[in-house]
């Protein structure tokens, strides 16, 4: 009879610290939507279990709470009533059911982060599994009921928000109409901070073709010449292949190595954790991620695991202020004005950026980019010369690099 308790009250402890990390692993991958009205501009999917709910997200903190409680009251159960195992007075057997089921707690999240952290492209699929039942669980009525007895706000709550939003945003449209050269740059960075809940990571990240990285097996000087000529203080660092990244390199750390002592085992100790990161979320809790993880390079996941590509704070920061440039910068700008209503333009740019640059309309959905818009047009490879027209512009095809375009050319009719 001891056993058979000492043995359900073991497996409601394991199964409570198997959910609670889980629903820790999701929480951290996936975070969640904030409130707020997107610009007309944005095709972000709003019912996508890629990023949660507000609602999702708070049920899965009720859950985790009620989790750890589980936990402590099968721990305590076990204390008092199996004096074989808890053999002083119930009220210090508490006391130390309670110590115990803490550290346990504490030991096990730990290790599991850490094989979660390693596995991360692996288990990326578990995170979207757990999203699916919290997004399903929470939109059941009786559940979204209790979370506004609980007084969480839930979407159909935040109109107000949704008003205040539009309305500053259509304060925006009003003062850029103006034409006021001086304040241009400030209501640009204040869109841009405003649209971050909205634009995804898949936005903004350097595409897979185009990821600078190395592979573990590469000699000291190989790695520090591809640092040197492309000017990157960090760069990844791949077993067989992109899908295999064993970590980020940093220059600082390789620079202070013994080139006659280097080898695979000491480019393994210099490598930090890649942060990664699914495309669709959102910038702002990118930033926060960046913040949490104190790093400034993450690596982006699609919906199957595989490295799609790769986002830093710079591009971040960019997507606020605009482009940067530095002394390592050798290709030109994203968007080059050639003459009035003409302009060269990165293939690479973002169907959402160009509409708001120059106040197009390209049906951005299931397509992120303005070479992917041509490749869609045309439905077939494009070369040098090809023209794909619209309502509002002419765009042609200006450089080709094997089969992905590189330039383009829009002319604004």
């Amino acid at each position: 009879m001891i056993m058979l308790s000492v043995f359900l009250y073991s497996l409601i402890f394991f199964f409570s610290i198997l959910i609670y990390v889980l629903i820790n692993y999701s929480l951290g991958i996936l975070g969640y939507r904030t409130f707020g009205i997107s610009s007309d501009d944005n095709n972000g999917d709003e019912n996508s279990t890629e990023t949660l709910s507000y609602e999702a997200y708070i049920l899965a903190i009720f859950i985790r709470n009620f989790i750890i409680c589980l936990g402590v009251g099968s721990f305590i159960l076990l204390a008092l009533n199996e004096k074989s195992i808890f053999p002083l007075s119930n009220k210090f057997n508490i006391i130390i059911a309670s110590i115990v089921y803490f550290i346990i707690l504490v030991i096990t999240i730990i290790i599991t982060n850490k094989i979660f952290s390693l596995l991360n492209s692996k288990l990326y699929s578990i995170a979207q599994v757990m999203g699916n039942i919290l997004e399903f669980t929470a939109n059941i009525p009786g559940i979204k009921k209790l979370v506004r007895y609980a007084g969480v706000p839930t979407s159909d709550q935040s109109n107000d928000d949704e008003k205040a939003t539009a309305t500053l945003i259509e304060t925006l449209d009003l003062l850029e109409s103006e034409q006021i050269p001086a304040h241009q740059e400030d209501l640009r960075m204040i869109r841009g901070i405003l649209r971050m809940d909205d634009l995804r990571v898949s936005e903004i990240m350097k595409p897979r073709p185009d990821i600078v990285a190395t592979s573990i097996n590469e000699s000291i000087d190989t790695i520090i010449e591809k640092m040197t000529v492309g000017g990157y203080s960090k760069i990844p660092v791949y077993n067989s292949d992109l899908d295999s990244i064993e970590g980020v390199l940093f220059a600082r750390d390789i620079l202070k190595v013994d080139k006659k002592s280097f080898n695979r085992n000491t480019l393994k100790k210099l490598l930090r954790q890649p942060l990664y990161l699914p495309e669709s979320q959102n910038l702002e809790t990118l930033l926060n991620q960046f913040q949490t993880h104190s790093t400034s390079i993450g690596i982006v996941l699609d919906e199957h695991g595989s490295v799609s590509g790769l986002v830093t704070v710079t591009d971040l920061v960019e997507e606020i202020i605009g482009e940067l440039a530095d002394e390592f910068d050798t290709e030109p700008p994203e968007i080059q004005e050639i003459r009035q209503d003409s302009f060269l333009i990165d293939a690479t740019v973002s169907l959402d950026q160009i509409n708001r640059k120059f106040n197009l309309k390209f049906d951005s959905e299931g397509i992120s980019t303005i070479g992917g818009f041509i490749y869609s047009q045309l439905g077939r490879i494009p070369i040098v010369g090809d023209i794909v027209e619209t309502s509002d512009c002419v765009i042609t095809v200006r450089n080709i690099q094997g089969r992905r375009i590189k330039r383009v050319s829009i002319s604004l009719k």
